[in-house]
């Protein structure tokens, strides 16, 4: 029975202190539906040193990280970034001849670097096949088609963020009550946390952030919209 309760509490440290609402969710229903096969509730199953409580997350040592180099900064490739950035507690700026940098705690920026090299992958090669697909198309069409993709997987990313935090109150709500929902709400509060860093980061270093903006043939655009839709994140 030990075990079950180091294992349990292993779990809700976990959901506790997770940034990904929705890995604390998964962690947190986990930790219940093990509980309840051991017959025990989540509060038999903290012991009575407060091991399970909430670690707090880190919150300084906000760093930055060069993504993408690039002399000019790259509409789709800019727009692309900033969506990942945004679903992952970082933002994005435009070094003027180096590159797209982004900003954040080193684990987030981890996963917005290995995000990015594999969407802007797949962006990129679909944009060459729908440039090959047509007679008449070229790079202007090729560009439009990559934008209007990069913008429409930013969207749902960033949608998701808090898509994803409703699902955890309600799952947790559902399956622990009052109890269940404080400990997601918790990570939020820590979220908001690391926002907060993020933004005195910004402010410091008075940094400008990227922006984005280029004129796109309107037919490719609307494609690359429909394709960004379709691509499974």
């Amino acid at each position: 029975m030990d075990r079950i309760k180091d294992k349990i509490a292993k779990l809700l440290r976990l959901a506790a202190g997770n940034a990904n609402p929705n890995e604390a969710a998964a962690a947190y229903a986990r930790a219940v539906e093990l509980a309840a096969r051991a017959g025990l509730n989540l509060d038999d199953a903290i012991s009575g040193d407060g091991e399970a409580e909430p670690r707090p997350l880190t919150v300084d040592g906000i760093e930055e990280r060069e993504i993408y180099p690039c002399r000019r900064s790259c509409a789709w490739r800019g727009r692309l970034l900033m969506g990942i950035a945004a679903a992952n507690h970082c933002r994005v700026y435009f070094r003027g001849g180096c590159g797209l940098y982004a900003y954040g705690q080193p684990a987030d920026l981890e996963r917005v670097a290995d995000l990015f090299t594999s969407i802007a992958s797949t962006v990129d090669a679909r944009g060459r096949g729908y440039v090959a697909a047509g007679e008449h198309r070229g790079r202007r069409e090729g560009r439009g088609f990559r934008v209007g993709m990069a913008d429409a997987i930013a969207r749902r990313l960033r949608d998701s963020v808090t898509r994803q935090l409703e699902e955890a109150r309600v799952e947790a709500y559902t399956r622990s009550g009052e109890t269940g929902l404080a400990r997601v709400q918790a990570v939020a509060v820590h979220v908001a946390a690391i926002t907060a860093a993020v933004d005195t980061y910004e402010k410091r270093l008075r940094l400008r952030k990227a922006k984005a903006r280029s004129s796109v043939d309107a037919s490719a655009y609307a494609a690359g919209r429909a394709a960004g839709q379709a691509v499974t994140l």
